[in-house]
């Protein structure tokens, strides 16, 4: 090589140099090859994903929401996951928080709760005043809110998500039990009750589990037959609060308060025995999720929580765990939340058992954690 190509290899080097220095210095260049070096590390990032890999490769606990939410769901393709804000705006996002869009509802007043089918595009809404409850159904076909009547006191979808189970007051201030369109119109009576119920129908919509509030006298859980309307009394010892059906409707695990701790625990009724099991697990119905095969469920339980508080309003610091109901064990989930608060409700799971859903507590927004 002569003299000549030695010095334009130089004056090349010089000019590449040159070029990078003021890139970085003057258009934030370090920061931006900073950002792309990271990206192609194998290393987890803040919110506990590993940039580069797929959804189902990531592994840790993140917020997917920045705002707090109301009653998430996960969409019938379980690809995306649904939600409320406190002021009554409904979102979508996916799984890992972004590509979050806004549906505008004329929604007159937020609601405390949302009452999701498992099937259809309709929507109920609870909303609280004081002690007293009213609801709403939103129509999707006529993109509208119809006010139920104030009659009704409780209400359930059942799973084909074209009728509802309900309990009107009469003007006598009996109470009937009534099964309706959502609308509560084309209403059939099933039962006078004595009670306002909490109504927990099973997956299959075969029967529906009737649950005294914790105010009542009595504490039976009795199941109704939806073919026969035949009434059977599962369990007529102990406080129980509510219950959690099993995806395969075979059993369900339900709230029963400990008389001498004060405190609600977790049992579990077998259809196939007709008994009930203590599993010794301090915690509620409302912390719980069953997985899709109906061979597991997962709960959280706080670290501490007062005796006057069954039910565990109060937010506490809780431990992920599954039970594993052949063995007959709980398993804490390898994750370590000592640094940070959960308070964990609304638990949502994929039918894969790969990445679990909660609210917290504390913030109020949504958080996931991959388990498989």
């Amino acid at each position: 090589m002569n003299k000549t190509g030695y010095i334009y290899i130089i004056v090349s080097i010089v000019v590449i140099v040159a070029g990078l220095l003021i890139y970085g210095f003057w258009f934030g260049g370090w920061e931006q090859l900073g950002k792309l070096i990271s990206n192609s590390s194998d290393q987890t990032a803040k919110d506990g994903s590993v940039a580069g890999a797929s959804l189902d490769e990531r592994q840790g606990l993140y917020a997917v929401s920045t705002r707090t939410v109301v009653s998430p769901i996960l969409s019938l393709k379980q690809n995306t996951i649904w939600y409320f804000d406190e002021q009554g705006q409904l979102y979508r996002s996916k799984f890992d928080g972004s590509d979050e869009q806004t549906f505008a509802l004329s929604s007159p007043q937020p609601a405390s709760e949302v009452l999701w089918p498992q099937a259809g595009n309709d929507f109920i809404e609870r909303l609280a005043t004081g002690s007293t409850a009213s609801f709403r159904l939103y129509n999707s076909e006529s993109q509208a809110f119809v006010n139920l009547p104030p009659a009704v006191q409780r209400v359930a979808w059942l799973p084909d998500g074209k009728r509802i189970i309900y309990i009107w007051r009469r003007a006598d201030s009996g109470l009937e039990l009534k099964v309706a369109a959502p609308d509560t119109t084309d209403f059939k009576k099933i039962a006078d009750v004595g009670d306002v119920l909490i109504l927990r129908p099973a997956p299959s919509g075969d029967y529906v589990l009737l649950i005294p509030p914790i105010t009542s006298v009595t504490h039976t859980i009795v199941k109704l037959d939806m073919a026969t309307l035949t009434q059977t009394v599962l369990i007529s010892d102990g406080r129980n609060l509510d219950a959690n059906i099993a995806s395969d409707g075979k059993k369900f695990i339900f709230s029963r308060i400990n008389e001498r701790s004060g405190l609600a625990e977790l049992w579990l009724y077998d259809f196939s025995t007709s008994k009930a099991t203590p599993l010794n697990i301090r915690s509620s119905t409302e912390k719980t999720v069953w997985s899709s095969n109906s061979a597991l469920f997962y709960y959280a339980i706080p670290d501490s929580t007062p005796a006057g508080d069954p039910l565990y309003l109060q937010k506490g610091k809780d431990a992920v765990f599954s039970y594993d109901l052949q063995k007959g064990e709980s398993e804490a989930l390898p994750y370590a939340f000592d640094s940070l608060r959960f308070d964990a409700r609304d638990l949502l799971l994929l039918d894969s058992g790969k990445i679990l859903f909660f609210r917290n507590g504390w913030d109020g927004r949504l958080y996931r954690l991959n388990i498989k």
